[in-house]
């Protein structure tokens, strides 16, 4: 795509710069903490399968283990029980999450058996999961295609209705879906259900990313990849400004997601749009320096430019302005995020002016909301019609869209220095992102512990192996 706005190159570049400083000043507390559901994660790649009453063993095994224990890591404790109490692991699994041999009453073993055990234990479990991942077809969007792809969001609690409502989407014409589901229909014993193997057979021919969130979304990732998914969308960012999440335990989690993401080259989808449902006074440059916060985090953590899907929406006061503020946005956004995926969400009720916004800006992907055939069929048709319009309609750099555009820009580059001189943490806690930003202390600070000086973690371990390796 030629830049047709000639925004300033030195800003823009200045932005990203800007933004990057701000993730790697967060890292410095990222890097030294853990969270339960990393842990959890930890467990699930060490080989600890099986469940009770549908809760998984690593589940229980880690919420056994008090704060201060954790912070050698769940990986230490795994070792430790297996190799001083030389059971089979599967049924020391059992015993250690139903409470029948306490984490306390294992006796003592060497740090180094430990490490040599579980690194071997994390081979295993990451040559596993590479096995799945050959098999697993690439999650491709010709982002250079003349019409933009149509997407569904399918939300739905029973497989069947599920199964139904994705081949009811083949026949509209539509290519791409978002699985909403709920956290616990990522339980292990859920998803191993004949009903949901068929459900998620379905979903995957159909290129559909499963959205995860909350408390538990390393596992939820995980359990994701597992099932042979290429892409996943999850936001950590969005999370935290929704309330869903604490700050802190958000980003340490996203942290950990983007490092799975990365290690097994899926794509990500990050969940702007739905942040900008729930808090509607967003600003247009917020939501920018938003997106580029999102991207520098992914980028740090080595997931590749072509794998950040990006969801974006107009923000209320866009969208109730004048076409030219559409244009402007949108346009911003193309050329800011020149390389990765766009999805755009379409507001709802739409007009044709939203389809032929979106394909003037080459947006990559149209997200619906809509579940019926006559609304879809209409969108497709509406992505038809405007097919090319890019190509056909040349922008006046010194018009309104053009100074508007320029407008936004520096916007954008004035909030990123700001959150760089207050620091993320501070910002969090104010209403500069947006008015209806919560507090920082939201759910799952409690589970945010600080890494001993002996923490282990073979799985994080290799995965910032991989990552140097590609550098």
């Amino acid at each position: 795509m030629a830049r047709q706005l000639n925004l300033d190159r030195d800003q823009l570049d200045h932005c990203y710069e800007i933004a990057s400083l701000i993730v790697s000043n967060a890292f410095k507390y990222i890097e030294r903490h853990s969270s339960p559901a990393v842990e959890r994660t930890t467990l699930m790649l060490l080989g600890v399968d099986g469940h009770h009453r549908g809760v998984p063993y690593s589940s229980l095994m880690v919420e056994k283990l008090t704060k201060d224990q954790l912070r050698l890591g769940s990986a230490h404790w795994w070792g430790k029980a297996v190799l001083g109490l030389k059971e089979d692991p599967k049924i020391l699994a059992e015993k250690l999450a139903r409470g029948k041999i306490k984490w306390n009453d294992i006796p003592e073993v060497g740090h180094q058996e430990i490490k040599k055990l579980t690194t071997r234990m994390a081979e295993e479990g990451i040559q596993h999961l590479n096995r799945i991942r050959r098999q697993t077809p690439d999650f491709f969007i010709d982002h250079r295609s003349t019409c933009p792809h149509l997407a569904l969001r399918l939300k739905d609690r029973k497989a069947r209705r599920f199964s139904g409502k994705i081949n009811d989407a083949k026949k509209w014409g539509v290519a791409l879906g978002v699985l909403d589901l709920q956290s616990d229909d990522f339980r292990r014993d859920v998803w191993h259900s004949e009903d949901w193997q068929r459900a998620l057979r379905d979903a995957k021919e159909f290129k559909a990313v499963p959205a995860v969130s909350g408390l538990s979304t390393p596992e939820q990732t995980c359990f994701a990849l597992q099932s042979g998914f290429g892409a996943v969308r999850s936001d950590g960012w969005s999370d935290l400004l929704k309330g869903e999440v604490d700050a802190r335990r958000a980003l340490v989690d996203h942290s950990f997601v983007l490092n799975l993401v990365s290690k097994w080259n899926a794509r990500i989808l990050s969940g702007h749009a739905d942040f900008l449902e729930k808090n509607p006074n967003t600003k247009p440059y917020q939501l920018l320096a938003l997106l580029l916060l999102y991207e520098q985090m992914a980028r740090r953590q080595g997931v590749d430019f072509r794998n950040i899907m990006l969801s974006v929406s107009l923000t209320p006061a866009v969208a109730s302005g004048d076409l030219s503020s559409q244009f402007a946005f949108l346009q911003v956004v193309r050329e800011m995020f020149s390389q990765s995926p766009l999805w755009f969400r379409v507001p709802s009720p739409s007009t044709p002016f939203h389809f032929l916004v979106a394909s003037f800006t080459e947006q990559d992907v149209m997200e619906v909301a809509v579940e019926n055939e006559v609304s879809v069929k209409q969108a497709g048709q509406a992505l038809k019609t405007t097919t090319g319009i890019h190509e056909e309609i040349a922008l006046n750099t010194h018009g309104k869209i053009g100074r508007e555009a320029h407008l936004l820009l520096d916007q954008t580059w004035k909030c990123l220095k700001e959150i760089q001189h207050k620091t993320l943490w501070k910002v969090f806690e104010t209403d500069m992102l947006t008015k209806d930003i919560p507090s920082l202390q939201g759910p799952g600070l409690e589970g945010i512990f600080q890494k001993s000086f002996h923490y282990w973690n073979p799985v994080a371990s290799m995965l910032r192996k991989e990552e140097e390796r590609e550098e």
